[in-house]
């Protein structure tokens, strides 16, 4: 589903006088980004800000109608000084993303401001701009002078915004960077470029300022003075932005670009005979115009037009061809009975350099294409691997996983998405685990799918690639399970045999041979090996204590074709000592809820009660939910009496036929006060 937004531009509070500097950064040496509240802001939207690619930050929006502005907080120290890109998305409970335009933040510390200034060349001899003169030059010219020591090959980076005298603030999307590099020419003439019109409608009256930065071939930095000139105009640009309807995530790649550079028009009051004009120019990633990449399309609106509500206009893949790696500004006019209006301008990267697609990524648990409800329960969630050639540090990789019921519906709140920036270890591994959480992938019900994708931000070049998408059917079936948490055996400390209980499954009759650490053994074989015959019902079970506490790994291999083998995992715990009449206790968990797989709790008592002397004997264990404990002759099976072993140990042995997380309570009928409560899990 699309849904449109109508995102402004990202606003920086400390440029205010068009450069952030060392008094801006004087008081916490961080960076601020304000997001502007935007048309159907709602509960749950996930707002992802990116500056350039050194960092993006994440903020769940819980409260629309007090959170806006959002404010995202970048650090200082990993930001050098230079001309950085800011924009943000925004995504709905629903999966759906918006792309806001972006901004510029020019960070340079030491803002001398010493070069002569910029010069407004359109402004009359009171330093005016007027509607007028924005209209008839598609915008307002601005001289750069020559400056002292001027060179070839210097880059000059102009900067241009508008204070709105209203609010006294930098009006949002009148921000506009462009870099020139000096040649010949500008040696004796300086050069002028041209700020669009739609960085210019905005207010109707502000002050236009200006300046520019100096980088010369030994990347020494020197600043201009602040250009300013007085705007007197009447608010032109009102109208929403057009929109690349193929762009993913703000990107452009020869995928999306198949069909043109096709892009949506539309406004509320549209209208037969309404001229349409949209304009699209591209620049390199250093914001450089690229010669042959300016076009536009002039559109009469038609009877057809106004029934769709939206105009779909598309500029050749030729253009984009020829800006290769970069990216696209657009936006349009509408000119009806001798009035202009202008849209909001929008934004699209290019990158027809990277691989695109990738690889899908991998979701760990799954098998043939299933994963199963337990695994997710079992490790909190989904884990889905990405990988793709030469991960590199500090590239940015983005991962979105989101739910569908049997029918193929977008369940609400199955959305989940996390960025990270890529460290040596990862680099090493060539592989990032992210997990989706468990409250999130659960929501999908059995027979539903979970969808992934990743989308990576390179790190040497900020470019830019995304992956095929992966596709897992949720099953609740059950694999292979094991319990966890037994302490290990010594019968001459207590006189229990703390059991891990496992089942494992397979096809009828095949024969499983079972492996284990030298310091566990099968119950059934008295050894660390043992064979396994799958019953009728398609299931193995076996039993395994240890002498050690610790994780332990279960080998599986088919007998009749042992290239066929996986693993089972589990874990012996240890007893915990009390300082009451229950000296030690230890539970197992994680059981099957079959109603035969049971979670045990052993435990040894003090002989006497410390108070009143009296002999312990036996033990009281009450279960809430749907458990039942073995043995059990009360009505419901979810109390007992339990009688003591001559050492004063028992084991107590608790099953369930539902998946849930129950308590055990365990008192002393000889000791008041003793009490004892356990969590036990069902799955």
């Amino acid at each position: 589903m699309f849904k449109y937004y109508g995102l402004f531009p990202p606003y920086l509070p400390q440029m205010n006088n068009g450069i952030i500097n060392e008094d801006d950064l004087s008081v916490d040496n961080k960076i601020y980004v304000e997001i502007a509240e935007y048309q159907r802001a709602d509960v749950a939207d996930e707002i992802r800000v990116n500056f350039d690619k050194i960092s993006s930050k994440l903020k769940v929006i819980t409260d629309p109608r007090h959170e806006f502005p959002v404010q995202m907080v970048f650090d200082a120290n990993i930001i050098p000084d230079g001309v950085y890109k800011i924009d943000y998305s925004v995504t709905d409970f629903a999966g759906n993303t918006s792309e806001s335009p972006f901004t510029f933040a020019i960070v340079d510390r030491r803002d001398s401001g010493t070069l002569p200034a910029p010069i407004f060349i359109d402004a009359d001899i009171n330093n005016i701009i007027n509607n007028n003169d924005v209209i008839s030059n598609f915008g307002t010219h601005i001289h750069v002078p020559i400056y002292p020591n001027m060179s070839i090959g210097d880059e000059v980076v102009l900067s241009f915004w508008i204070i709105d005298d209203e609010t006294n603030l930098v009006a949002p999307g009148s921000s506009y960077t462009i870099k020139h590099l000096i040649v010949g020419q500008d040696i004796t003439d300086g050069f002028v470029t041209l700020v669009p019109e739609i960085n210019i409608l905005l207010v109707k009256r502000g002050k236009a300022k200006a300046r520019y930065q100096s980088i010369d071939a030994s990347q020494h930095v020197e600043t201009s003075k602040i250009a300013t000139a007085i705007l007197e105009l009447d608010i032109s640009v009102s109208l929403p932005a057009p929109v690349f309807i193929d762009n993913i995530h703000g990107w452009l790649t020869s995928t999306q670009l198949s069909k043109g550079i096709r892009t949506r028009c539309s406004y509320d009051d549209m209208a037969i005979g309404d001229i349409v004009t949209l304009y699209i120019r591209g620049y390199t990633m250093d914001n450089i115009p690229i010669n042959g990449t300016s076009a536009n399309i002039i559109h009469t609106v038609t009877l057809f037009d106004v029934d769709d509500g939206y105009l779909l206009l598309t500029f050749l893949k030729e253009i984009a061809e020829k800006l290769n790696f970069g990216y696209f500004t657009a936006y349009y006019k509408v000119f009806r009975a001798n009035r202009t209006r202008y849209s909001y301008f929008s934004n699209v990267k290019v990158d027809l350099v990277h691989m695109n697609p990738l690889s899908a990524p991998v979701f760990m648990q799954a098998e043939n294409g299933v994963i199963y409800i337990s695994d997710i329960e079992m490790d909190d969630g989904a884990i889905v691997r990405v990988s793709y050639p030469e991960m590199a540090l500090n590239d940015t990789l983005s991962i979105y996983i989101h739910g569908t019921d049997e029918n193929g519906h977008f369940i609400n709140n199955s959305g989940y998405q996390n960025v990270v920036i890529l460290n040596t270890g990862d680099v090493a591994n060539q592989y990032y685990d992210f997990i989706d959480p468990k409250e999130k992938a659960l929501l999908v019900p059995k027979n539903g799918k979970l969808h992934a994708y990743f989308t990576v931000i390179y790190a040497d070049d900020g470019g830019f690639s995304y992956s095929e998408q992966s596709d897992v059917v949720v099953d609740s079936k059950i694999s292979d399970v094991i319990t966890n948490n037994a302490a290990p055996y010594d019968y001459n400390v207590v006189h229990v045999r703390p059991y891990n209980y496992a089942r494992v499954i397979d096809e009828p009759g095949t024969i499983l041979k079972l492996s284990s650490p030298i310091y566990t053994q099968f119950v059934e074989s008295g050894t660390n090996t043992h064979q396994v015959t799958i019953n009728l019902e398609g299931e193995g079970r076996f039993r395994l204590l240890s002498s050690h506490s610790g994780d332990a790994r279960i080998s599986i291999v088919q007998a009749a074709n042992p290239i066929i083998s996986r693993s089972l995992m589990t874990h012996f715990g240890n007893y915990i000592l009390t300082d009451g009449n229950i000296d030690f206790y230890n539970n197992s968990t994680n059981a099957l809820s079959d109603g035969v797989m049971p979670c045990c709790i052993y435990l040894r008592t003090a002989p006497k009660d410390n108070i009143s002397n009296v002999n312990i004997t036996k033990v009281f264990v009450q279960v809430d939910g749907n458990a039942k404990i073995v043995g059990s002759t009360a009505i419901g099976g979810q109390s007992a009496t339990i009688n003591l072993n001559d050492d004063f140990s028992c084991e107590i042995q608790v099953v369930n036929t539902v998946s849930e997380s129950i308590s055990a309570i365990i008192t002393l009928p000889e000791s008041p006060g003793t009490l004892l409560i356990l969590n036990l899990l069902f799955q």
